[in-house]
């Protein structure tokens, strides 16, 4: 930057009149008054090569413009930085001595770096750099003053344009010949990746917040932002407060379809992830009970069996801790408890429950002890019970005179069993049950809805609270409550007829996934844990049974017609 020094002219007077040289005055720094050897003459008092002049005067400090301005380019956050030079000039005749540049406000968001020494002789000049490091998005304006030992100086005006770099690249993950489309959309506008634009950049100079929103392209689900702070449950907020660089990713579902014979009523009616990561699901494969077990990664099969005698079928499936398998179902008309290995692979241990002809077994859990919980119908009553790990033999089974009507759901949770159902005249209901001894403690019937089909809890850490799903007519009824059975919240949506839902939620995030039928098929719906809808996929086939969730995603199960056949469907999909 080309400086021209001035001098007042009675100073250069004055020097020359002494024989004195005027030092050269630089860009890059400032020169003090040298003495000249060609003229130096005896009996003058010569100032040594390193000190200033000192004219006997005053110094006037001087930033030669009123403003600088920083750019025009956004200066970046996160250490990128950029600078206004700025000329500083000591306008009197004496020296500025002890120079100190002060900024306000003090945010440390502007450094300034001088050449200028410690002292500037009368009439010299230096170079200022006011240097930008933002510490966030927006526009920056400070006052830079300079005082010196002898006084204060002048002020000047110093702004700048900060600006957060945000580059998103897109990544849909296919799973076969399943494509999706992710995308990410900003709002304030700026990012719009996706749908054919793999990678998006943008510079935000406004002061923030950004809110990035992943849109599930096709069957598509988000599963990582790629951005530390940002959980898949929701948008992500960027504060701007510093530059991002992320790879969002999208993930295809697993899909897994029966390849039984064409005529074969097949169905998947109940479905559990073991810790390993892979699927166990149950239903019939013709007339006979299906077991099986899928890789949850990419939907290959582990293990497939079918269980005589005819005219059987599995409704409903539950892993141990410890790993043993067991599944609710019916057998010619009785109820049916069925206990086998993780290998699956062999006919097993079966309980069958005698009743009326038209009984069945229709949900099952476990608790942390591996012992079995079973609810189902047994004629026009409810029945529960309990059996020892992997034992077909019960330590209690109520067969129960009331309340009649039938149970659907039960889950565990703290030595209280949850069976969920509905009574006789079309009335949901909901049953807590001291778990130890099976006494039915706190029957409550459930308001706006015919029967509940499915009960999850979020634990006793959580406060013991509790979601269900049922069906009132046209409706899916979804509703939270606290641990005295107090309703926190009840969401409803537009439904096929006389629907049986189920629900899980995921124990990481607390969303809750609910797997119905609506008038097109079967639909799996997420919503937060305060009832907020996340996203639905819906057209998964004719009807769904059975849904469970653990750290990767969701996993539905139901079943298809195709023509005059029935072909069982097993979906994952990512959180």
């Amino acid at each position: 930057m080309g400086e021209i020094c001035r001098r007042p002219a009675a100073l250069a007077a004055l020097v020359l009149g002494l024989g004195l040289g005027i030092g050269a005055c630089g860009d890059d720094e400032a020169r003090s008054l040298d003495v000249d050897a060609a003229t130096d003459a005896a009996g003058i008092d010569v100032p040594s090569p390193d000190a200033s002049f000192d004219g006997g005067g005053s110094p006037v400090l001087v930033l030669d413009q009123a403003t600088y301005t920083i750019g025009p380019d956004p200066v970046l956050v996160s250490g990128d930085t950029d600078a206004a030079l700025m000329t500083l000039r000591n306008n009197g005749l004496g020296p500025a001595r002890d120079l100190v540049f002060t900024v306000s406000p003090a945010s440390g968001e502007l450094d300034i770096l001088s050449n200028c020494g410690t002292v500037l002789a009368g009439g010299a000049a230096c170079t200022v750099s006011a240097q930008l490091n933002p510490s966030s998005s927006g526009m920056k304006m400070f006052t830079v003053t300079v005082a010196s030992a002898e006084g204060p100086g002048d002020s000047a005006m110093v702004s700048g344009l900060a600006g957060a770099r945000v580059r998103i690249t897109v990544t849909n993950l296919a799973v076969g010949a399943t494509m999706i489309d992710g995308r990410v959309q900003a709002a304030p506008a700026g990012i719009d990746c996706g749908m054919g634009a793999t990678e998006c950049e943008f510079i935000y100079t406004i002061a923030g917040p950004v809110v990035l929103t992943a849109i599930d392209g096709g069957d598509g689900t988000l599963v990582d932002w790629g951005i530390s702070g940002c959980p898949v449950t929701g948008p992500c907020v960027l504060d701007l407060r510093r530059n991002v660089t992320a790879t969002t990713v999208f993930h295809a579902p697993i899909a897994i379809t029966s390849d039984s014979g064409v005529g074969i009523a097949d169905e998947a009616n109940g479905v559990d992830l073991d810790v390993d990561g892979s699927i166990v699901f149950a239903g019939a494969q013709g007339t006979s009970a299906l077991l099986a077990r899928v890789d949850g990664a990419v939907g290959g099969p582990l293990a497939s069996f079918t269980y005589g005698p005819a005219t059987r079928r599995s409704l409903d499936v539950s892993i141990a801790p410890n790993r043993t398998v067991a599944t609710a179902g019916e057998e010619n008309g009785d109820a049916t408890l069925s206990i086998s290995g993780t290998d699956l692979a062999s006919e097993p241990a079966r309980h069958v429950i005698a009743g009326a002809g038209t009984d069945r077994s229709n949900g099952i859990c476990h608790d942390d002890m591996n012992r079995t919980y079973l609810v189902g119908d047994h004629g026009d009553r409810m029945s529960w019970g309990r059996w020892p790990a992997g034992s077909a033999t019960p330590e209690y089974l109520f067969d129960a005179a009331t309340p009649q009507g039938v149970a659907l759901g039960a889950t565990w949770d703290a030595d209280v069993l949850w069976i969920a159902g509905g009574l006789a005249g079309n009335t949901a209901w909901l049953g807590k049950v001291d778990a130890t001894n099976g006494t039915l403690t706190t029957p409550t019937t459930v308001a706006g809805a015919r029967y509940i089909s499915s009960v999850a809890t979020y634990g006793a850490a959580a406060g013991g609270q509790l979601v269900v799903a049922g069906w009132t007519p046209g409706s899916l009824v979804v509703r939270r409550y606290d641990a005295t059975l107090t309703e926190v919240w009840t969401r409803t949506y537009a439904s096929a007829a006389d629907i049986r839902p189920d629900l899980a939620i995921d124990a990481e995030t607390g969303a809750i996934y609910v797997a119905y039928d609506e008038a097109g098929g079967c639909a799996l719906r997420k919503l937060s844990g305060d009832g907020a809808p996340i996203w639905i996929r819906s057209a998964l086939g004719t009807h769904c049974e059975d849904v469970a969730v653990d750290v990767d995603g969701a996993v539905v199960v139901g079943w298809t017609l195709l023509g005059g056949t029935r072909k069982y469907f097993v979906r994952k999909y990512f959180h």
